[in-house]
């Protein structure tokens, strides 16, 4: 009875999501996440400006990316933590097309560099 029923896919253009009521719905929703830029144990804050919307698929990468960062943190290899943002150029969307997490040595020198797609 229950065995082929599935969660209806739902299929979103992200490129319209240009406001954060529009995003927060998509949260309610299941279909984003709210990711922090810096994650709580490098200091990050839970706040709008070190949040943003991704998918909870490239949420769990990025957090993948974090906790690799922090491996090489404690390992020596890494002293400076990093996150980019790639924005849809065609559009105010506030859903990132891609984060890219960077870890670079004390010389400045990147030792870690991951781009996560989120669509």
């Amino acid at each position: 009875m229950g065995l082929f029923n599935r969660k209806k896919k739902v299929s979103v253009d992200f490129a319209t999501v240009d406001s954060p009521d529009k995003a927060e719905s998509l949260v309610k929703q299941g279909v984003l996440t709210r990711v922090l830029l810096v994650p709580p144990q490098r200091g990050g804050l839970e706040d709008s400006l070190n949040a943003v919307y991704a998918t909870p698929k490239a949420a769990k990468e990025k957090a993948r990316c974090d906790a690799e960062v922090e491996r090489l943190e404690r390992s020596g290899r890494v002293s400076r933590y990093a996150c980019d943002l790639e924005y849809d150029q065609n559009g105010p969307s506030r859903v990132a097309r891609a984060i890219t997490v960077i870890g670079k040595n004390e010389a400045g020198d990147v030792v870690y560099s991951r781009t996560v797609k989120v669509w």
